[in-house]
This record gives C-alpha cells, structure tokens and sequence, in this order.
C-alpha cells in the first residue's frame, strides 16, 4: 500500500477511535449521573413548566426528569476554523479594503486641515 493510503487510514482510524471514546464516556456518565436531592413536588399555579431551584416541575407541581446527553455542536463546522473555507476570507478581506480606503481619507483629510498645501 502507497504510504499515503495508510497515513489516511490512521488519521481516520484515529478520528472514529477518539470519537467512539466520546460517545461512550457520555453514555458512561448519563446511566451514573445521579440528580441532586430535590423537593418531590411543589405548589405551582402558573400552568406551566416552573424551574425551582435546580429542578423542573410539571403543570401539576411534580418534579420533571429530563434524560439525555448533549455534545453542544459537535457536527457544526465553523467557516473560521477550516482551512477550505473561502467565503469568510472574501469577506474579511472586504473589510480591510473598506477599512484601509477609509483610513487613508482620514490621512488625506487631516494632511488639508493641518498642513496647508
């Protein structure tokens, strides 16, 4: 095999390797996460969700067990950190322009207010 071909293989074997780590240290601690002690239930005239301390209550003032496990934005790709991303340099780019062309307007305009040509 080319030694490209196994370098590649590495890098992914290492990327599903690290990620499988991820899921299962999560899965881990939701099944061991044991919830503070808190009020069983509570008086709660609104009609709604109420939050008390750390906990929710239900429409009748029973405590709410939410269960899940939440990775943020694992999959989201932000434009600044990828190399390949073209469209947000485009437009910082823009910017500086419109940033330098401003600037040396000021220059200019403050070389006619001070120093009398």
């Amino acid at each position: 095999m080319k030694k490209s071909v196994k370098i590649l293989i590495g890098v992914l074997g290492s990327i599903v390797g690290i990620f499988g780590i991820l899921v299962s240290t999560a899965a881990i601690y939701s099944v061991t996460y044991k919830v503070p002690e808190q009020e069983e239930h509570i008086e709660n005239n609104t009609g709604l969700v109420v939050a008390k301390n750390r906990s929710l209550y239900d429409l009748n003032g029973n405590r709410l067990i939410l269960e899940g496990v939440n990775f943020g934005n694992i999959f989201l790709q932000e434009g600044w950190l990828s190399p390949f991303a073209i469209e947000p340099l485009k437009i910082a780019m823009d910017h500086i322009k419109k940033i330098r062309t401003e600037i040396s307007f000021i220059q200019n305009l403050l070389k006619k207010i001070f120093i009398k040509v």
